[in-house]
């Protein structure tokens, strides 16, 4: 055999050996999370590479958010799905995809393994919190209401519910009176906290569900849909919302309302995208307090038209706000002022301060220029 060759072919074994030593030294094994669970990384040296994979056995059907937060000046974490190719094709069916959240549709039981990696790369991640809630589906309805025809104005919606909702709820609703072909049902929802909503029916022609006491399409964001024997599943933000029923026959409507972010588990704010806290005043006090230097506040507000928008903040120390759009693309960043021209649609304010902290009073004010 030529000596060439067996050099050759030592130092292709030697360059292997070292990849595959240098490969098991930087992977980093699998983690698995509980559900309901609030994940710590953290890191005094920062892990050089690779993704980290986060195991989530979720044992079935149901609704599961993912939320990471990362203190102010660390490397942003990312998260996503690393199996979905693996996934039975009606295993799941991904809501909303942010950079730092996300909300799955579980159909069918199973381990969801998630990865982490940072968003800018050649900043190696150090400290993060990795967040999970699920609430798992109901099978039979816990209410059942026949309710006679309702309203087909927006402003007169009817009230399926007394009372704002902060639990997990499913809901029959039967209309049979005064149904004619150009019969079109209002009614009204009021949510205390974040979550969504599942509308099932085999006889509503179509159903369209506003975010807001508006009935306007243009500002609804959500479209009508068909609901013959399918299912519509949408996120549903804190405060009130109209869903209109269009059939010529007497129907029911299945809604079920997933609860991720009961009053009881929230602070003075959301502390996530899915919980963030409307903004329904022009001026929005807050506090921020905790050792990790994790806590966050997010808000949310709509716009409807578009137009110069202005975010204004007093703090006594170092605190950040952050502009994003529904699609979780940040839009800026600043201690004390922000000016955007913003088109219509959904944004989320979240307020960050540095590090640990004690208690910190903040003000946050939004104004929309003439």
């Amino acid at each position: 055999m030529p000596l060439n060759f067996l050099k050759r072919t030592l130092c292709f074994y030697s360059l292997l050996l070292l990849l595959l030593a240098a490969t098991s030294v930087n992977a980093q094994p699998d983690v698995p999370l509980d559900l309901n669970s609030i994940f710590l990384f953290e890191r005094d040296r920062p892990v050089p590479t690779g993704p980290q994979i986060y195991v989530l056995a979720v044992p079935k059907p149901g609704i599961l958010a993912i939320d990471i937060v990362e203190p102010l000046g660390a490397s942003r974490p990312v998260v996503e799905i690393s199996n979905r190719g693996e996934s039975t094709p009606h295993g799941l069916n991904v809501l909303v995809e942010r950079p730092s959240s996300l909300l799955i549709e579980i159909l069918q039981p199973g381990a969801l393994r998630l990865a982490v990696t940072p968003e800018d790369v050649s900043r190696p991640l150090t400290i993060y919190q990795l967040r999970n809630a699920f609430v798992p589906e109901r099978q039979s309805p816990d209410q059942y209401h026949q309710i006679p025809d309702p309203p087909a104005v927006c402003n007169d919606a009817l009230p399926i519910v007394g009372r704002p909702i902060d639990e997990d709820i499913y809901l029959a609703v039967e209309d049979s009176d005064n149904v004619d072909e150009w019969d079109c049902d209002v009614l009204e929802l009021t949510l205390s906290g974040g979550g969504v909503l599942v509308l099932d029916s085999q006889d509503v022609d179509a159903v369209t569900v506003f975010a807001g006491p508006s009935c306007d399409v243009e500002a609804a964001g959500l479209p009508a849909l068909d609901l013959d024997g399918l299912r519509y599943t949408v996120p549903a933000y804190a405060g009130e919302h109209r869903i209109m029923v269009e059939t010529p026959d007497p129907y029911v409507l299945g809604l079920r309302f997933f609860a991720l972010c009961r009053a009881a588990e929230r602070d003075d704010h959301g502390d996530t995208f899915f919980c963030a806290t409307p903004l329904t005043d022009a001026v929005v006090s807050g506090v921020l307090g905790d050792k990790s230097g994790i806590d966050q506040d997010v808000m949310t507000f709509v716009v409807e038209e578009q137009g110069a928008f202005v975010l204004s903040m007093r703090s006594a120390s170092e605190v950040m706000m952050t502009l994003f759009d529904d699609n979780g693309l940040r839009l800026g960043e600043a201690e004390q002022r922000l000016a955007r021209v913003l088109v219509p649609g959904r944004y989320f304010v979240r307020v960050r301060g540095a590090g640990a902290m004690a208690e910190e009073d903040y003000e946050v004010r939004i104004e929309k220029r003439p």
